[in-house]
């Protein structure tokens, strides 16, 4: 996320209250939780990104062995993925 420059929150702070002090604050709690979210999200991704690896490994390690323990062991790196995108999801309720 790009930093914002005195202008920008000059314009935040204006468009938010007609007290000077309360609308800075307001666009500087704005910001902090634009902040947070960027840094929640780069997080998610991450863990997206380590996902898609380990899966993608599995499949490497799978080549060539008998149709019937691929399924099995695409099953179970579903199932995993499944598990963690949930508590990823629940995690953010």
């Amino acid at each position: 996320m790009s930093t914002p420059t005195p202008r920008t929150d000059a314009a935040w702070a204006s468009s938010f209250e007609p007290c000077e002090y309360r609308s800075a604050h307001t666009a500087r709690t704005m910001r902090d939780e634009c902040d947070k979210l960027e840094r929640e999200l780069a997080t998610e991704r991450e863990k997206v990104k380590t996902l898609r690896s380990a899966l993608q490994n599995l499949v490497d390690e799978q080549n060539g062995a008998p149709l019937e323990t691929r399924l099995i062991h695409w099953h179970m790196a579903m199932d995993e993925a499944g598990l963690a995108l949930a508590t990823a999801a629940a995690a953010r309720r």
